[in-house]
This record gives structure tokens, C-alpha cells and sequence, in this order.
């Protein structure tokens, strides 16, 4: 029996030449792969006036994102009550904690100091991320749902990533700020505005690194048999190929494990054995003053019981 095409389809389009004799084949639905809207009165006609089941549809016109359930997945009560307490405390902790410590960093001008603006910009890195990132998964682990569009799912992504880089490079730049305070510390400190200045190139860094997450980022949409919907933002949108298949996605992932994890740990390691070494294995002032007293003290009780005993003799 040869396919009588329908007009209306649940993808907008079709370039596709060839006709199969199967009830179960559409052309409108071979465009793409994919369902971007759901018409009812086509998977009507398919499944019922057709006998067409929902896995013969899925087979027969290779379509990627139509499961074959009455029903999304969707977690139990219990699951979501723990996910909210557990996430609630983790959020609440993140953002609260974190604005205690900006807080009083500002409102203080005697906190203002070198090591308080990089703890500053810790604090702010760190409650971004739960504001901006980690409050929209959450709810998106929850329902198994994006709510939020498009535009927020780059911006999501977005702040999934530069705002870790920020914290990381932070914690770089604190400890080779203590390390040459340390090593040399004689030498003038950092000043407020090389400090400020040196925050500013960070978030730059870190935007710049986070900046694929953005313009690689897209929402997609999953239908269920019953016509039920749900979105969701992915960052995996490479010229060739998505998370499986996409060598530029693996190289950036590479990229970003290195950049957030294995140079950090090299850099405070580093840094943090040397510092360890210098103040554990060195002396104070005050005590290498003491020990020099001592000596002179031992040299002059020599130099006076000396000629003592030489006249004793």
C-alpha cells in the first residue's frame, strides 16, 4: 500500500524524496528526525487508523526524540522530599554563608585588605554559582523538566562554568600571593588596585573558558506516547557531533579538566610544600636572636675562664 502524505505534520518541513510502502511511514515525519510540535490527529491517524504502534512509528521514521511511554519519568514523593531538604540546605548554606562573607568585607574598611578581596571574590564566585546554576538544575533534576527557555539554558551553562573557574583562579592567586610573602618577605605587597586589577583579568579568564558552554548550548524537546512533553538543555551542540561523538567536545572537556583540576593542584602544591618547608624547617627572629646571645654569651664565659685557668696552672 503505498503512504498517503498528510499536510499537516508534526515537524515543519520535509525534503525527503523517496516513498516507503509502510502504514507506518510519514514524510513529514523523516524531515528532521526529531518532533518539534505534537499533533494529536497525525499520531491518530497512524496509530489507530493505521495500526501503527508507537515503536513502529519510532522504527520506521527514525525519529530520536519520541519515547514510547504513557508516562515521563518522574521521581517518588520520598525522592523529591529528600532532593528538596538536601538541596534546600545546600543552597541556603552556599548562598547565606557566602553573603555573610561579602558582607563583611564591604561594609568594614578594615577588612578591606589584599587577602579579604580575593576571599571577597571566593564568596561572590561561590554564591553565583548556587544563585545562578545551581537553584535552575535542581529544580530541572526534580521534574525531569527545563522550565526556563532557551536563553536561560546558554546562561546556565554558562555560569556552570565560569564561575568555577573563577573560584579555582582565585585560589591560585591567593596562594602565590602568600608565597612570595613567604619567600620574600621583604618584598612590597601586592597593592589594592593590582589586586582589584588582577580580579578583573579572572572573570575575564573565566568567561573565556566557560564561553563554549554558551554557544554550544541548546534546549531539546522529548514527547511521550501520550503527548506529554519535556524540554531539555544540553551544551553539547558541536559542528561534529554531539557528547558521544564530538572530538571538539572531548578536547574542551580535557581542556577544562586540566585548567580547573590539574594545574590548580600542581600550582598549590607547589606553592603550599615550599611555604611548609620554609616555616616549619626555618627559625624566628626572635628565636635566632636568642641563639645568638646564647653564643656570645658561651664565647665571652670561654674567652674569660680561659686565661683563668692558664694562670691556675
Amino acid at each position: 500500500m503505498e503512504v498517503s502524505l498528510k499536510n499537516e505534520s508534526l515537524v515543519g518541513g520535509s525534503n525527503v524524496t523517496s516513498t516507503l510502502l509502510s502504514a507506518c511511514f510519514d514524510l513529514s515525519l523523516n524531515s528532521s528526525h526529531l518532533i518539534d510540535e505534537w499533533n494529536h490527529e497525525l499520531m491518530n491517524e497512524l496509530m489507530t487508523n493505521r495500526g501503527c504502534s508507537c515503536q513502529d512509528i519510532v522504527e520506521t521514521n527514525g525519529l530520536h526524540n519520541l519515547f514510547c511511554a504513557i508516562r515521563s519519568l518522574e521521581h517518588s514523593w520520598l525522592v523529591q522530599v529528600v532532593y528538596i531538604i538536601l538541596f534546600g540546605l545546600i543552597i541556603t548554606m552556599a548562598i547565606g554563608g557566602n553573603s555573610i562573607v561579602i558582607w563583611i568585607v564591604l561594609a568594614h574598611k578594615q577588612m578591606r585588605t589584599v587577602t579579604n578581596y580575593f576571599l571577597l571574590n571566593l564568596a561572590l564566585a561561590d554564591a553565583s554559582i548556587s544563585l545562578f546554576n545551581v537553584c535552575f538544575n535542581f529544580v530541572y533534576i526534580l521534574y525531569y523538566n527545563w522550565w526556563f527557555g532557551d536563553l536561560y539554558c546558554y546562561f546556565s551553562n554558562l555560569m556552570g562554568v565560569a564561575p568555577t573557574c573563577a573560584s579555582v583562579f582565585t585560589l591560585m592567586s591567593m596562594s602565590v600571593d602568600r608565597y612570595v610573602a613567604v619567600m620574600n618577605p621583604l618584598r612590597r605587597r601586592m597593592s589594592r588596585h593590582k589586586t582589584i586589577a588582577t580580579i578583573v583579568v579572572i572573570w575575564i579568564a573565566a568567561f573565556l573558558c566557560a564561553l563554549p558552554m554558551f554557544l554550544h548550548s541548546y534546549t531539546k524537546k522529548f514527547f511521550f506516547e501520550n503527548g506529554n512533553k519535556r524540554s531539555v538543555c544540553y551544551a553539547d551542540n558541536y559542528p561534529d557531533g554531539d557528547a558521544k561523538t564530538s572530538a571538539q567536545f572531548k578536547i574542551y572537556n580535557y581542556f577544562l579538566l586540566f585548567i580547573t583540576y590539574i594545574l590548580p593542584l600542581g600550582v598549590l602544591s607547589f606553592t603550599f610544600i615550599r611555604m611548609a618547608r620554609v616555616l616549619w624547617g626555618g627559625k624566628t627572629i626572635g628565636e635566632h636572636r636568642q641563639e645568638s646571645q646564647i653564643c656570645a654569651k658561651r664565647k665571652v664565659h670561654k674567652l674569660c675562664f680561659i686565661p683563668f685557668l692558664y694562670s691556675s696552672l
